[in-house]
């Protein structure tokens, strides 16, 4: 691997197409960054580690299609790739680096895995065309500036039961609907900076006939269906959880 510059470095500017092969196993610092004919780009399964810049300023760049293997995406790893507009995170990622989309600007749609537990300052800050985003309940913490000036964001779902850790501008939408489960609503009303959301909603979702639940009480009292990590849980109304076969968890 290369010391400092990588061997196609005079090249950038023309590189408009790359193959990555198969055994890869880290896309390195500055690899592909500011490859600006690059519209596209398939990670191997291979690849544990995508690193600092790799393919940051890829201004044309509309598509990225991830490995199933990928850990860890470093800093400013995607930064600026101003034409994304749709990210789907495998559900092997662990950590998103410090600004890893920075100025995405027209990412309309991410899907974060519920294997991440730590989203980097500034990973999604100026994606002014991201609207919604759902913060998967393994998250335990969110760096400040994450999500900050993303001015279409009106809506955030955040799963967790106990409230993440964010710094005080991670959001600065603090109008945009916050979505958590209903048996913590309150405590998101009372945690740090999360009370400064005006608008905090309970995730709700009611049982069809198709959904195959079995009420543990009478049907006349209401129960809600709550998805945490992949599994089916019942909510009642006087907010305990249960297991599908009865056994209390909350």
């Amino acid at each position: 691997m290369w010391d400092k510059y990588a061997p196609w470095e005079e090249y950038r500017s023309y590189i408009a197409h790359v193959s990555l092969p198969n055994g890869l196993t880290s896309i390195k610092n500055e690899a592909f960054s500011s490859c600006y004919n690059l519209t596209s780009i398939k990670i191997p399964n291979s690849v544990i580690n995508i690193e600092n810049y790799a393919f940051s300023n890829c201004f044309n760049m509309t598509a990225v299609t991830f490995g199933n293997s990928i850990e860890t995406i470093g800093y400013e790893a995607f930064g600026q790739c101003k034409s994304l507009k749709s990210i789907e995170l495998p559900n092997s990622v662990k950590s998103i680096g410090e600004d890893a989309f920075y100025k995405c600007s027209n990412l309309v749609s991410v899907t974060i895995p519920n294997s991440v537990t730590n989203i980097g300052g500034d990973a999604f800050s100026y994606c002014y065309s991201l609207t919604s985003v759902t913060i998967p309940s393994s998250v335990t913490s969110i760096g400040n500036f994450a999500f900050s000036y993303c001015s279409g964001l009106n809506s955030i779902t955040c799963e967790a039961i106990t409230p993440p850790s964010i710094g005080e501008y991670t959001f600065t939408n603090y109008s945009a609907i916050l979505y958590v489960p209903s048996i913590c609503v309150d405590v998101y009303q009372n945690a740090i900076t999360w009370e400064k959301f005006t608008n905090i909603q309970a995730i709700m979702d009611t049982p069809t006939p198709n959904d195959n639940v079995a009420f543990l009480s009478d049907k006349s009292n209401p129960v809600q269906k709550l998805i945490r990590n992949g599994n089916l849980y019942i909510l009642t109304d006087d907010s305990r959880i249960y297991t599908l076969t009865g056994q209390e968890v909350r």
